[in-house]
């Protein structure tokens, strides 16, 4: 995944990784079930057996690839920085609160569905796919502070959750003035004048001791020496 992510994308990546768990969830699901049917008795020939460990193991490495790291690296990602500690602890104890609940359940539910207790995961896997191709927007080469601006205001979906709430504002100064670039939820761009100090007064951007510099207040920590910004 780290090789990859930013060649090939964080969509890519959890649609291919998807597809990869769920044909294996299939594949070992019907090797059980030829093997001890419905009742869960009966014996797993040798050939069997190996195919069962091998797709196991092509199932750990597509989600070694796919779902596990990016589990942590997307969520963290599509947060605004106003946002970004609370979602992303949110995030913390929602994988962490579904591994214990999964490991748990496991081999209770493989007892109670035997061979069918895969084909429901695989199920699971499907909907996952379709979420990722329809509601994870991609980051890639996108900076953190454009995410919000550059990429859910413009998602099919996502820009309509956030059309209450106003996109992030890039500030260019100009003399006096400052030329306020701010998009809507479409992601159309609108400029206006505005006056530096007002808008440091109402926190929307930083200006710099000397009044000759202003930044956006998410780009103020990390890129005040770029004063073309």
């Amino acid at each position: 995944a780290i090789l990859v992510v930013d060649r090939f994308g964080r969509k890519f990546l959890l649609i291919e990784g998807g597809i990869q768990l769920v044909i294996c969830e299939f594949i070992v699901g019907a090797l059980i079930a030829s093997s001890l049917g419905t009742s869960g008795v009966g014996a797993i020939g040798p050939a069997k057996a190996n195919a069962m460990i091998a797709f196991i193991c092509i199932y750990i490495a597509g989600f070694a690839w796919s779902w596990g790291p990016l589990g942590w690296l997307v969520p963290s990602e599509i947060q605004p920085l106003e946002t970004r500690a609370a979602g992303t602890g949110v995030n913390t104890f929602t994988n962490l609160l579904m591994t214990f609940v999964v490991g748990q359940t496991f081999l209770s539910m493989l007892c109670a569905m035997k061979f069918g207790v895969f084909f429901f995961f695989g199920g699971i896997g499907l909907i996952a796919i379709l979420f990722a191709i329809f509601f994870i927007p991609e980051t890639k080469n996108v900076p953190i502070e454009e995410i919000e601006e550059m990429v859910v205001h413009r998602h099919w979906f996502w820009r309509r959750v956030v059309s209450g709430t106003k996109a992030p504002v890039n500030a260019l100064r100009s003399g006096s003035s400052l030329v306020q670039i701010s998009r809507d939820a479409s992601g159309q761009p609108h400029l206006s004048m505005i006056d530096p100090a007002k808008a440091a007064q109402v926190g929307m951007v930083d200006v710099s001791p000397t009044g000759d510099a202003a930044a956006p207040r998410a780009y103020s920590a990390a890129k005040m020496d770029r004063p073309g910004v």
